[in-house]
C-alpha cells in the first residue's frame, strides 16, 4: 500500500531526465507522492527513462527515452490517475455535477482515444 500522506518526499528528478528530457504532459497539480506513484507505474509499463518535477503547481512529466512508448503506457494507465485525482481532490465539483477532475479530462490530458460510437461495427474491407 502506497502512503500518499508520508511527510517524506520522494526522489529528486533524474538529473540527466530533468535537464535533457522531452516533456510528455504537463498535469495539474496532483500530490508528490501519487504523481511518483503514477510516474514509476509508466515507467514499469513502458521500461524507458520517466520522471517527473513540480512547478507552478504543474506536475510536468519527463523522458530521454521514446516519447511514443511512454505516451502509450501513461493511456494504459489513465484510469489510475483519474482515480488519484479523484481520491485527492474529492468531492470536488462544478455546479453540484461536473467534476473538475472528470474522466474525460484525464484522457484528454493524455490524449486518450475515445471510439466514437458505432466504431465497433465498423468491419474493414
Amino acid at each position: 500500500m502506497v502512503n500518499f500522506s508520508s511527510k517524506t518526499p520522494p526522489p529528486e528528478c533524474n538529473p540527466n531526465i530533468y535537464k535533457n528530457g522531452t516533456c510528455v504532459v504537463v498535469l495539474p497539480a496532483l500530490s508528490m507522492h501519487r504523481c511518483e506513484h503514477w510516474v514509476s507505474l509508466v515507467r514499469a509499463r513502458c521500461n524507458e527513462p520517466v520522471d517527473w518535477f513540480y512547478a507552478g503547481r504543474r506536475n510536468c512529466i519527463l523522458t530521454t527515452g521514446d516519447t511514443d512508448k511512454v505516451k502509450e503506457a501513461m493511456r494504459s494507465q489513465w484510469l489510475i490517475l483519474y482515480e488519484l485525482f479523484k481520491d485527492q481532490h474529492a468531492p470536488l465539483l462544478l455546479n453540484d455535477e461536473e467534476e473538475i477532475y472528470s474522466q474525460e479530462a484525464v484522457k484528454e490530458w493524455l490524449g486518450v482515444q475515445t471510439p466514437s460510437k458505432g466504431d465497433a461495427d465498423v468491419v474493414p474491407e
